[in-house]
């Protein structure tokens, strides 16, 4: 065989691997490439799912177990909608994809199923399609943060967001754990739970940020799941502050204006505050 076709033939072999592994090792030989669709480990659910279809109760059934599933942002950068579903049911779960992702969704599910991801575009054409089988053990990652990285212009006044693949565990959440840098100084602040959830992690600062000033947020893996799984690696978001504070929403503007929106479907809101000159895109 001749050294361009054993070449080519190695290029189509990694190539393969990459597209049909869960989760596909870099060309290059470093660590394995992030994972976009993530489903977690089948835990208790803390809050109840949402089932669209079928007959099943709106509520998981007490002593079920659910698994979390999510999309990081830009796994589906065209996409709107997000339909889940276990295959062992005839129940799906809906979802609005926004900046080509969705925060975690729970899906009742045991080791062994098979859980469906189908997105799609304004259009109804599928763009990603992902089938996954449920095992017993998955550590939990960092699915996105607000603000995410490198993102300049954070208002002075921002809660920082930190969004888990599944709950994590509260006596994990500390000082340490969490941290907000500038520099070598510690910012100080308290770590909390945005709500019932558990799996979306604030950090509010004591005091307003300093205007354009470069900020690291650290989270480590001291974080564990609320099954006792430390994070799957430490994540580190470096963001710069602008010079302007939130403040109450003064203009709510919705896109498209006049459109026929169906149940399921997704929309975009874009809030203005007073003296801001830019619309903020929200998740609702």
């Amino acid at each position: 065989m001749s050294r361009r076709r054993a070449s080519l033939v190695a290029r189509a072999a990694i190539a393969c691997l990459a597209a049909c592994s869960e989760n596909p090792v870099s060309q290059k030989g470093g660590p394995p490439l992030p994972r976009t669709v993530i489903v977690s480990e089948p835990v208790h659910p803390l809050v109840p799912a949402r089932v669209v279809g079928g007959t099943m109760s709106t509520s998981v059934a007490a002593g079920d177990s659910v698994v979390y599933v999510s999309a990081a942002p830009l796994t589906a950068p065209q996409g709107v909608l997000a339909v889940i579903r276990n295959r062992a049911s005839p129940n799906s779960i809906s979802a609005p994809v926004i900046d080509g992702g969705f925060d975690p969704e729970p899906v009742p599910a045991v080791v062994g199923d098979t859980i469906e991801v189908v997105i799609t575009d304004n259009s109804g054409v599928t763009v990603v399609r992902v089938l996954t089988t449920v095992t017993a053990t998955i550590p939990p990652v960092v699915v996105r943060t607000e603000p995410p990285k490198k993102k300049i212009d954070v208002p002075l006044n921002t809660v920082i967001s930190v969004v888990f693949s599944e709950p994590v565990a509260a006596p994990t959440l500390t000082p340490t754990s969490v941290e907000l840098r500038q520099g070598p100084t510690v910012i100080p602040g308290t770590v909390r739970f945005r709500d019932s959830g558990d799996y979306v992690v604030e950090f509010v600062p004591a005091t307003p940020l300093a205007p354009n000033t470069d900020y690291q947020l650290s989270v480590s893996q001291a974080v564990k799941s609320i099954t006792g799984l430390a994070l799957e690696s430490p994540v580190s978001v470096d963001f710069t502050t602008g010079t302007e504070v939130e403040g109450p929403v003064a203009v709510v503007a919705v896109f498209p204006e006049t459109a026929l929106v169906q149940v399921g479907s997704a929309a975009q809101l874009r809030a203005r505050g007073p003296g801001h000159h830019h619309g903020r895109d929200g998740r609702c």
